[in-house]
């Protein structure tokens, strides 16, 4: 069996000393360093069971290289119990008033305690990691996605490897382009070397033991592919999705009303005429059927609109005529 070890990071913050755990899991033979991140968000947990299900197929299978494990880089907003450490009640991610530390890689030893963070982090873990895997969560209406940088051969192929339904790759942003505080852990990790892809698992604020055990196989199948684990990657056969070559279906509200879906999730196949949930009008009491006008795959399901990842109002599943109420990749 490998050996693990529990180890921390410490961060010097400006008012505390915050203590972060991780496990290090290494099989005594040379080879990769994977480094998996969950919990940048307070309000983004799955990532954390994820890599607790890990670690004992770590233990037993780890048959070269090393992994390391951090389930709560944020801990600060895992115990604010919201993304950020300084969110508010229903505070929206991108309020100027929060930090948001998923824009501020590399960090500094002297800057915002959120700097301080993944400062950090970058130089206890992150130095020595030669691949990334950087586990969020998104709202429960969309499905499980990979991001990627697209033209990142190494990256892509860790994508692909994962067998998730939805791969959404986008461009290698310059550091320029982003915060003054710094990059996302992705965007950092691809510009100093290392293949990285991140893992949207679909709901915030719950585990999904569903999305969990899907994101399990996805990371397991990306240790293998790097020779981490010996056997075969599961799900290659299954239909994975890149966004960027699919056509997709938006399927909005002809009218206000309440949207009450059905038993479907994201990520299931629907076929063209299926029935998707009913709009009960607000003005009329008119009940209107709402079906599937393609073949496919719900990326997105059930009433979406602006911070439904932070506001209970958003989450609301009535609809204003025109709101999106379920997306189709096809």
């Amino acid at each position: 069996m490998a050996e693990s070890s529990v180890c921390t990071v410490n961060a010097q913050l400006t008012s505390q000393e915050l203590n972060i755990p991780y496990w290090r899991i290494d099989s005594g033979v040379p080879g990769p360093t994977l480094l998996i991140m969950a919990s940048q968000h307070g309000n983004e947990v799955q990532g954390a069971e994820v890599i607790r299900r890990l670690l004992p197929v770590f233990e037993r299978e780890l048959k070269a290289g090393c992994v390391l494990m951090v389930p709560f880089a944020n801990l600060l907003a895992l115990q604010n119990r919201r993304p950020h450490a300084n969110s508010g009640p229903e505070t929206p991610y991108g309020d100027p008033s929060v930090e948001n530390i998923n824009r501020t890689w590399p960090g500094s030893a002297d800057g915002t305690d959120g700097e301080r963070i993944t400062y950090a982090l970058s130089q206890n873990v992150l130095a020595e990691a030669t691949h990334v895997i950087d586990l969020h969560c998104w709202p429960r209406t969309r499905g499980t996605t990979v991001l990627v940088h697209e033209g990142h051969e190494e990256a892509m192929e860790m994508a692909r490897c994962t067998a998730v339904r939805f791969v959404q790759p986008g461009a290698l942003r310059p550091l320029s382009d982003k915060s003054p505080q710094g990059t996302s852990l992705r965007n950092w990790s691809i510009h100093t070397g290392r293949p990285a892809i991140c893992i949207e698992l679909s709901g915030q604020y719950m585990v999904v033991p569903k999305e969990v055990r899907r994101t399990v196989r996805a990371v397991s199948n990306c240790a293998k592919l790097l020779g981490l684990m010996v056997g075969e990657p599961e799900g290659l056969d299954e239909p994975q999705l890149w966004i960027n070559e699919r056509e997709q279906t938006n399927i909005v509200a002809p009218e206000s009303g309440l949207f009450a879906v059905l038993d479907f999730e994201p990520s299931d196949r629907v076929e063209e005429g299926e029935l998707l949930g009913h709009l009960i009008s607000d003005k009329t009491l008119k009940i209107t059927e709402v079906k599937a006008p393609v073949s496919g795959y719900l990326w997105r399901y059930g009433c979406f609109r602006q911070h439904c990842d932070v506001s209970l109002a958003a989450q609301h599943p009535y609809a204003d005529e025109g709101n999106s109420l379920a997306v189709i990749v096809h």
